[in-house]
């Protein structure tokens, strides 16, 4: 399935200047009034290249708040640890900084571990919470009143664990049936967890995803069951009611018969997810962190927005000066971009910009 949405009078437009430095890797949040930014690194990698890590003195604390309102920033208060590569979730009254394990480079490198901080931004108070359990995962998900982190793959381990930020305790989900397994996408849709993976032992080919899904309460499982749908990228979400998987066929090596897919619970039926038409609209339009469900559209990432309904894809217009946005977030009414890589890459960038997206 084809389609593809033009911008009718949708540019994307700068907003007022941050006063934070040019960096990449921040973490960033919308609270419902702010686009809050904290941390990133000065550290730079021109696209394509392999890179060492950061060392010390690229890493930064300082963060700022921005007010598409009134158009004007403020200062937030140093985090307590440095990110890198870092995802951040809003609760309703503070932001959650999921940071992953990383090495400081330098003559003595040294490696920070797993770690939850939180800011309330209006006290300006930062706090740290215990650690998880087991440190290794590559994934977060904000549910509410929970944050939830897994991995994509068996080898970083399969246990999904769960933080209720209010008690500061964590606790770990119940074993899923699907065994050793990867590219394991997970969303929390109507209440229950959704998880879809590839068996290491599945000689079907190409590869199908397995689903599977979990009844918090009973701490049961349902499934798995063997779907068709196969598909580079293993990031799932829960969208328009369904559990979906948005990736755009011409966007790594994958095969022509390589289909997306969108689960809905309410009739057990699968339904391909609409693909742009080549991975040169891909590469021409806005690279978009993966932000999630946005109003009618969902943005998985790179420059790409899909619907449902109706099935088509957007192509993201270019992002003016910014070649790779560190942070973006989705107001309610249009799409705020922050920071990472400048237009042609070869520096950081502290510009931002807003667009507001035609309807599907």
């Amino acid at each position: 399935m084809t389609g593809r949405h033009t911008a009718s009078g949708g540019e994307w437009r700068p907003i007022a200047q941050s006063p934070l430095s040019p960096r990449t890797e921040p973490a960033g949040v919308w609270t419902g009034e702010e686009l809050l930014v904290v941390g990133g690194v000065s550290w730079f990698c021109p696209p394509g290249a392999d890179c060492r890590g950061p060392n010390d003195e690229e890493l930064l604390l300082d963060g700022a708040a921005f007010d598409p309102a009134a158009d004007t920033w403020r200062a937030l208060p140093e985090m307590p640890r440095a990110t890198f590569y870092d995802t951040a979730h809003w609760t309703g009254e503070e932001m959650l900084v999921v940071h992953q394990p990383f090495t400081v480079e330098g003559a003595s490198p040294r490696t920070l571990p797993a770690a939850v901080t939180a800011l309330d931004p209006e006290a300006g108070i930062w706090r740290t919470l215990d650690p998880p359990p087991d440190g290794q995962f590559t994934h977060s998900l904000w549910i509410g009143e929970q944050l939830v982190l897994w991995s994509t793959d068996d080898e970083y381990g399969e246990a999904i664990q769960t933080l209720d930020p209010t008690s500061g305790k964590w606790a770990t989900l119940p074993d899923d049936p699907l065994g050793p397994s990867f590219d394991r996408g997970l969303a929390w849709l109507d209440g229950r967890f959704y998880l879809a993976a590839l068996s290491v032992d599945d000689d079907r080919s190409p590869r199908h995803f397995v689903v599977t899904s979990l009844d918090p309460d009973s701490g049961e499982w349902s499934g798995p069951e063997q779907t068709d749908v196969t598909f580079w990228g293993q990031e799932w979400w829960a969208f328009d009611g369904q559990f979906v998987n948005a990736s755009q066929r011409a966007q790594g090596a994958v095969g022509p018969d390589t289909v997306a897919g969108a689960f809905d619970p309410a009739t057990g039926e699968w339904s391909d997810v609409a693909q742009v038409d080549s991975y040169e609209q891909l590469q021409a339009g806005c690279q978009l962190p993966m932000i999630g469900p946005a109003g009618d559209w969902l943005a998985p990432g790179r420059s790409v927005l899909v619907a449902l309904d109706p099935p088509v894809a957007m192509v993201v217009p270019a992002c003016p000066g910014l070649l790779e946005p560190s942070v973006g977030v989705w107001t309610g009414q249009e799409f705020l971009v922050w920071g990472g890589l400048a237009d042609p890459g070869v520096a950081n960038s502290n510009a931002g910009l807003r667009w507001t997206p035609p309807a599907p």
